[in-house]
């Protein structure tokens, strides 16, 4: 195997959540005397090559998913739905329920994408109620009001493969491609395109299929050429996050065509999908003299929507303000410490930024640059993927 050239860190993690790809035994770090540099290998046999990470199938547990629900749809809402909330085969009546409490608008906006929503969830075994598929808003400024798309969430896609096929990501992917692999593929680096890889093996066949995606760096905006980031940045989304999702699935529609859901149906990242109104999407194109109500919004590889910078929201008495820091949204980190409650998080953040100061996390991450927090929320996803 001997992988040099790899930061220490990425070595670190791999050591910690992979295997090598030949025999699952597990990674170690070694020291090469010769080239002076630290490499990865396989503990059973250093010949052996590549690594692989078997997916692992993430449940929470009912005290968990409950209170994730209730802040996700609110109680009411999940009170009348609590019912089905862990089911993983639902019935057309019992889909049909689900989405029209969740998403009532829907059902008179867009009948085409709910009844494709309906069909997903019975014919794939999957529950919205887990966040394996949503109806996402948008505005449609022809008709001038908003209309739903069918999304499914990229860990959908991953259960759907997991029920027939035993599989594991491999060569530490999805990850971003090098220009090497990417010429290799494309015959050409495209500067306006951020282009991602992924691999996955098959661990009962041992077939390996590499799939590819992409995320456009610009957009165009007022008619000139903007910036293209993704929604979810503060909760630590970011375009490689977009392409390695895209690379991802079509990596395992390749692999198992006759059992993944229609790849015409845009895939997420259901981690960063927020089901609270709280973000705003009004008419870009065209003049309206009152705005349009705020709808909750999600990043899609298919739909393309213009954000505008999120309303300020107030605190009230019901609704305790939560202090917000650039680069990181605390009420998410407050929440995925619930599920993360093993991890030692403050001596973790004292051992990687000795230079921050502070009593508490939270004062740590105040003392935090931009750049950290948004390192940080990486490394609280990474833990949560791993789990």
């Amino acid at each position: 195997m001997a992988i040099c050239g790899m930061p220490e860190k990425q070595m670190q993690k791999a050591v910690k959540w992979q295997n090598c790809a030949q025999c699952g035994s597990r990674l170690e770090i070694l020291y090469d005397l010769i080239k002076h540099e630290p490499y990865l290998a396989c503990h059973a046999n250093q010949s052996h090559e590549g690594i692989a990470r078997e997916y692992q199938k993430r449940d929470y547990n009912i005290a968990t998913r409950r209170d994730f629900m209730e802040k996700q749809i609110g109680i009411d809402k999940f009170m009348a739905l609590e019912k089905y909330s862990g089911l993983t085969s639902l019935t057309k009546t019992e889909a049909q329920e689900i989405i029209n409490t969740v998403w009532p608008e829907a059902v008179d906006a867009s009948p085409a994408e709910v009844y494709k929503a309906i069909k997903l969830c019975v014919q794939y075994q999957l529950n919205p109620l887990a966040r394996h598929l949503f109806l996402i808003p948008f505005w449609n400024t022809e008709k001038k009001r908003y209309e739903y798309i069918c999304v499914k969430g990229i860990g959908a896609d991953r259960l759907v493969a997991s029920r027939k096929h035993h599989w594991s990501w491999l060569d530490d992917t999805p990850r971003i491609a090098t220009e090497e692999e990417e010429k290799k593929h494309y015959r050409a680096v495209d500067p306006s395109k951020l282009r991602a890889i992924a691999k996955i093996k098959d661990l009962d066949t041992g077939a390996e299929m590499t799939g590819w995606g992409e995320w456009p760096l610009f957009k165009a905006k007022d008619g000139k050429e903007a910036p293209n980031e993704p929604k979810g940045i503060d909760k630590g989304n970011s375009k490689e996050n977009m392409a390695c999702i895209h690379a991802e699935r079509k990596a395992l529609d390749m692999m198992y065509p006759a059992d993944m859901p229609a790849v015409e149906i845009p895939t997420v990242d259901e981690r960063y999908v927020n089901q609270e109104i709280n973000v705003a999407i009004e008419p870009s194109t065209e003049e309206s003299p009152v705005p349009e109500p705020s709808k909750p919004t999600s990043e899609t590889e298919d739909t393309h929507v213009e954000e505008p910078a999120p309303a300020a929201s107030k605190p009230t008495s019901e609704s305790p303000s939560i202090e917000q820091l650039e680069g990181i949204d605390m009420g998410w980190v407050m929440e995925q410490m619930k599920i993360l409650k093993d991890w030692k998080v403050g001596k973790w953040l004292r051992e990687h930024y000795p230079k921050a100061e502070g009593a508490n996390v939270r004062e740590i991450l105040r003392n935090l640059t931009v750049e950290q927090r948004r390192e940080f929320g990486k490394e609280i996803e990474d833990r949560l993927q791993m789990r």
